[in-house]
């Protein structure tokens, strides 16, 4: 325990490690909320094209589609369209969907079915909606003409009454209720800060198992030289790095989050994809104190730096494209950057708690994360066997 908290300390001295881990993360997250602001206030939403396959036949199928044609979006200059239906063949409508993730209505036994590719997207969730409350709306119709004493009404109150179920679907803010507006391509920037602030944690486990180490320190020739277990002084000396980069993930967590307003949604699940990213980080800065035992201090902290910035230029830091081409073109880097690996989680779980996606990718990104991990562990006892100090 002694040890810990002598580690503990000497790490907050460390004002390098510190300022990586923390401070620069904060600096730049500052930079982005003030650089975009006024972008993430813009809304996105652009009118939804649906296609059907079939002549709507039935006065509910018509009513449907005329429902659908003369629904609009409120934006802050005008008002547009929320639907843009095109009547296609089958075959048309399965190709759109697939290539353009284009939803598509059938009319079959006086039901009205969507289907979709992707059967969650933001755009199917709208759809849904629409037809969920027009399906209401229709059958409280339906019972209101089944069971109004139409006799005892004037004319204008019959139509009051159909009226006012009617308008329910008409006034209803589908776009509101499914997510104010896409997720903001911004965020994944926020993300990415994340991923590189908890690569940066490598800093502090490469700093404190250094210490140990009889080549760097005179604290390290004591140790060597001392009977005390080393794989203690080395476990505490994770623990320590562990610790301070948890503390430091959860303080930009809490201004990305609260002050700067990206949302998080699975919170939990970003939680837990920063504290695996931590452990990968701790390993891989483990690992480095062994690999580069003969290597300056300064140096490969500075190759640490280097590797945790490229790898969120390669997350998408600068432009969301480029996490794009690197998907598309080079995947076996997007799963081996451990910085993408970060973000990607954080960015899919925030995308599943919108019900977009699903989470799958997410925990493919986790096991990878505790893949490279234990890659790192390994490698490190591999050079611990080999090295051999000179004597003293």
């Amino acid at each position: 325990m002694k040890f810990f908290l002598y580690q503990l300390k000497i790490t907050l001295r460390e004002r390098s490690a510190v300022f990586w881990v923390l401070f620069f993360p904060i600096f730049l997250s500052l930079l982005f909320y003030f650089s975009f602001e006024n972008i993430r206030n813009q809304d996105y939403f652009e009118t939804i094209r649906v296609n059907y396959v079939d002549t709507p036949q039935t006065d509910k199928e018509i009513r449907f589609i005329e429902l659908l044609e003369n629904l609009e979006y409120e934006k802050e200059d005008a008002n547009i369209p929320l639907f843009e239906l095109k009547q296609v063949d089958i075959d048309e409508a399965k190709v759109e969907m697939e290539n353009k993730s284009t939803p598509y209505l059938q009319f079959k036994n006086e039901q009205i079915i969507i289907n979709s590719y992707e059967g969650s997207s933001f755009e199917v969730t709208i759809l849904k909606s629409v037809l969920d409350e027009y399906e209401f709306t229709h059958q409280k119709v339906a019972y209101l003409m089944g069971n109004i004493n139409f006799a005892a009404l004037t004319p204008e109150e019959i139509e009051g009454e159909i009226a006012l179920v009617q308008q329910k679907v008409r006034s209803k803010n589908y776009v509101q209720e499914a997510g104010n507006k896409r997720i903001d391509p911004i965020d994944n920037y926020f993300f990415t800060i994340i991923g590189m602030s908890v690569m940066f944690g490598a800093n502090i486990a490469f700093f404190l198992v250094s210490s140990l180490h009889p080549r760097r320190s005179n604290t390290g020739v004591r140790i060597s030289a001392s009977p005390f277990p080393k794989s203690k002084l080395i476990l505490a000396s994770l623990l320590v790095s562990i610790l301070v980069s948890m503390v430091a993930i959860f303080i930009t967590l809490f201004l990305i989050g609260v002050v700067y307003g990206v949302t998080l949604y699975n919170f939990w699940y970003i939680v837990l994809a920063s504290f695996i990213g931590v452990i990968l980080s701790t390993m891989f800065g483990f690992m480095l104190s062994y690999v580069f035992a003969r290597l300056k201090e300064s140096t490969v902290m500075g190759i640490i730096v280097f590797i945790s910035v490229f790898g969120a230029f390669l997350s998408g830091m600068m432009s969301n494209l480029v996490k794009y081409y690197i998907y598309a073109y080079a995947k076996p880097v997007f799963y081996l950057n451990p910085v993408n690996l970060i973000t990607d989680s954080l960015f899919v779980a925030t995308t599943a708690g919108y019900g977009f996606i699903s989470m799958d990718r997410y925990f493919l990104n986790i096991a990878i994360m505790g893949g490279l991990s234990l890659i790192f562990f390994g490698v490190t006892l591999i050079s611990l066997r080999r090295n051999k100090y000179e004597s003293i």
